[in-house]
């Protein structure tokens, strides 16, 4: 588990010794945590994730464009992009992240 209190970020619990060392020092309006993975939604829109890589939860993490919002699950991130798609990155296994969708 991860949050943000006075500009930094503080994790703790199973993951927190994996995940609070790699923290980014940047500022976070957002954070979705995974198993084992953070994505934050920085002040400029931008996303930046950090932790356990091993299904692709870093590797493919957005980085063209701005985003409205962000959400983890397990073992994958998805963010509603500021021209209203949808895209997920990570744990593909049964298809979940291979979506790039507009929403209504």
């Amino acid at each position: 588990m991860c949050a943000t209190f006075d500009d930094k970020i503080t994790c703790w619990g199973r993951s927190s010794s994996d995940l609070a060392p790699n923290a980014p020092t940047d500022s976070f309006r957002a954070l979705a945590v995974g198993f084992g993975h953070v994505c934050g939604l920085r002040f400029d829109d931008h996303v930046f994730c950090w932790g356990d890589n091993r299904l692709g939860q870093l590797a493919a993490a957005p980085s063209i464009g701005t985003y409205l919002s962000i959400d983890a699950d397990s073992f994958m991130t998805c963010g509603v992009r500021s021209d209203g798609r949808i895209v997920c990155w990570g744990d593909d296994s049964s298809g979940q992240a291979h979506s790039l969708l507009a929403v209504p």
